[in-house]
């Protein structure tokens, strides 16, 4: 709970002001990055903090691996990761091409780049109907942030936008809402 109270507390404190915040999050970049590393370019975004949504590093294992290791033969170093700044171009059969003419190898792709609804939430693409009449989002209420008006036998989760970690939550409150057991039968049922 106090992970919650925290991030929502830093959001609110980001959005009040921005300013500070960007510089908070500059300076605690700085400090846990390796000496010289380009913060500008790498870890500077043109938007407000919370303006996108924040990647959120609590151990700073991540920044740990931007140093720098011995090879087993103890005499060269190389990088144990990196950070690459740039916008895709378009994929390959190695890995990504960058528009800067940079072509980055990868085994794996993990398109992560935004929070992008489609109109017809949380159905998106899928045509739903019930007796014949096509479920339309804008006419349509959730209930307990789970189910749909008049769309039986469908139930749905998000997390929230602003908070990775609040996601678990967010599915664990939905399941909790889905598979509470029936209520007992009262006594007019029963007799």
């Amino acid at each position: 709970m106090k992970y919650i109270v925290f991030q929502q507390a830093q959001f609110m404190f980001a959005k009040t002001l921005p300013k500070v915040t960007k510089w908070i999050f500059a300076a605690q970049t700085k400090l846990l990055t390796p000496r010289g590393f380009d913060i500008a370019t790498h870890f500077t975004p043109k938007y407000n903090v919370w303006d996108e949504r924040v990647c959120v590093v609590p151990d700073a294992d991540f920044f740990r691996c931007l140093g720098t290791e011995k090879a087993t033969d103890a005499k060269e170093t190389r990088k144990r990761a990196e950070v690459v700044t740039d916008h895709i171009d378009k994929f390959t059969e190695a890995g990504i091409m960058l528009k800067s003419g940079h072509e980055l190898e990868a085994d794996l792709i993990v398109t992560a780049t935004g929070l992008n609804l489609l109109n017809n939430f949380p159905c998106n693409a899928m045509g739903i109907t019930v007796d014949g009449v096509p479920y339309d989002a804008p006419q349509a209420m959730v209930h307990r942030g789970v189910m749909i008006s008049d769309v039986p036998c469908m139930s749905f989760t998000v997390g929230y936008a602003n908070g990775m970690h609040a996601c678990h939550l967010r599915t664990s409150l939905a399941s909790s809402i889905l598979l509470l057991p029936p209520p007992p039968p009262s006594l007019s049922q029963i007799g």
